[in-house]
């Protein structure tokens, strides 16, 4: 019974015939109604549209902060440009401001608020090279591949070669040997890492040095004990890929083995 009572409670109220005609009152009541929810679009289009305007609490200034050295302000404007409806505080929509700087090639992350009235508020952080990879990409200092125009590059970098899910490793290696070759004063312009894992390193002065797959450190060690007394002025390269030795290349082409 009570559900029967609870279905009948639900069901919507018709109207009322009286004397064979609708119910006025019910007329009267569903065009109030109508009125109502009409002049509520109204208002809210007018609303809309008055917030739409850009003229109403224009966006007039950007500040922006972090260290930029390769994002320019014309980088910025471009990106912003291509947000729509980017000049009204209101409708100016933060993702995809942010959005829109995060596909600047150089901008790692970028956080993006609107302040009242009329300012926005801009985090950059630029991708730091430290290294070309494979010649077609860079490496920032936590050995991420990323793609970027080097025409801003004011400053030389090493170049390293490798499988892409090397690269890591092989920028970690990079500042190990660099590191014990400052004894010599001497630096590296390039490291390869193989398919076959073997590595091998060019130094600044010219020499190729061919380290081979095992025993990294220990090879370099015994190079680096030994280069003064190798004629490193006549050197073409070095093959460190013996156990207790190392094969020397001649820039006059005589080959010989120091063992």
């Amino acid at each position: 019974m009570r559900l029967a009572g609870l279905i009948r409670s639900k069901r919507l109220r018709l109207p009322v015939l009286v004397n064979g005609q609708v119910d006025k009152c019910y007329i009267a009541g569903m065009a109030f109604f109508l009125a109502v929810v009409l002049g509520l679009s109204a208002v809210c289009l007018k609303i809309y549209n008055q917030l739409s305007n850009s003229q109403l609490v224009p966006m007039t200034s950007i500040l922006i902060s972090g260290s930029r050295h390769y994002v320019n302000d014309s980088d910025l404007q471009r990106a912003l440009q291509q947000v729509r409806h980017s000049g009204n505080f209101f409708t100016l929509d933060v993702n995809k401001v942010q959005k829109a700087l995060l596909a600047l090639p150089w901008v790692k992350t970028v956080s993006v608020r609107k302040q009242w009235p009329n300012k926005l508020r801009l985090y950059l952080q630029e991708y730091q090279p430290v290294a070309f990879w494979n010649n077609a990409a860079l490496l920032n200092p936590q050995g991420t591949i990323f793609d970027a125009p080097t025409d801003r590059l004011d400053k030389p970098l090493v170049h390293l070669y490798g499988p892409d899910d090397c690269a890591a490793e092989v920028l970690e290696a990079y500042k190990q040997m660099q590191e014990m070759l400052k004894t010599l004063q001497i630096g590296i312009t390039s490291v390869t890492l193989d398919a076959r894992h073997s590595w091998s390193l060019t130094l600044t002065n010219g020499i190729e040095v061919r380290i081979g797959q095992r025993d990294r450190i220990k090879r370099l060690q015994r190079f680096i004990s030994l280069y003064n007394q190798l004629h490193p002025e006549k050197m073409a390269y070095a093959d460190l890929r013996y156990s207790n030795g190392l094969a020397i290349g001649w820039k006059q082409q005589q080959d010989s083995t120091a063992k």
